[in-house]
């Protein structure tokens, strides 16, 4: 069930332990199981998220960083289990309709 969204994840960006997953036949079948993905509304997201509750921990929001939002979204993450701060993104996510370059980008990271 995916109704309670407390622990819901967005598999935007997902650093997975194939050897682990790999060590579970049955995890890789119901991985594998596309048709079981097509019946939720964001497929693979939703899946991921039925299939990895309670397995997961999350990554600092460093990794998929929405420039200028950093600083907040690590506070919104605090008390989850998640990997440790790193000193800025690793990975900078642009979106919407302001542009900006990499460098005032990476400055508001």
């Amino acid at each position: 069930d995916i109704s309670d969204l407390d622990g819901y994840i967005n598999s935007g960006v997902l650093l997975m332990d194939a050897d682990a997953i790999r060590a579970e036949p049955e995890l890789m079948d119901r991985m594998q199981d596309m048709r079981a993905a097509q019946g939720y509304p964001t497929v693979d997201q939703d899946r991921i998220n039925l299939l990895f509750r309670d397995r997961m921990t999350w990554l600092d929001p460093g990794w998929n960083c929405s420039w200028g939002r950093l600083s907040r979204q690590r506070r919104l993450q605090q008390g989850l289990p998640s990997t440790p701060p790193d000193s800025g993104p690793m990975i900078l996510h642009f979106h919407g309709p302001q542009q900006t370059v990499a460098q005032d980008a990476l400055s508001g990271c």
